[in-house]
């Protein structure tokens, strides 16, 4: 399952990249995540449904100093993929033909951060 997600609030300067990298990585989630430059956070997640659920759920809440006011999330269909961010920093991410750790053993580590 994979989920395209863009958190609101105050989600950027308290290690918000970081920390969701480090928890996506622990529960085996593969994808990334990027500032953007509205100062929303987005991400893209993969992997197991609990998995990527936890993922959603530590989201919602961030690390300390974050306040979370919204998360949107988009499902990503399973014949789709997003590799990487829409470069012009808007709209949704570029879908490619895999997404990281689908069929791509060198993608199979999260990715934490791609620069607009």
């Amino acid at each position: 399952m994979a989920k395209h997600l863009v958190i609101s609030g105050r989600v950027q300067g308290v290690g918000f990249r970081y920390s969701m990298s480090e928890e996506a990585e622990r529960l085996g989630v593969t994808g990334w995540v990027r500032n953007r430059r509205d100062g929303t956070v987005e991400a893209v997640l993969d992997g197991a449904t609990d998995a990527v659920d936890a993922v959603l759920a530590w989201a919602r809440r961030g690390p300390r100093g974050a306040s979370v006011t919204e998360v949107e999330v988009t499902e990503i269909p399973s014949d789709s993929s997003c590799d990487r961010p829409n470069r012009s920093g808007a709209g949704k991410p570029d879908c490619r033909s895999h997404l990281p750790g689908r069929s791509h053993a060198a993608r199979s580590r999260w990715q934490p951060s791609w620069q607009a």
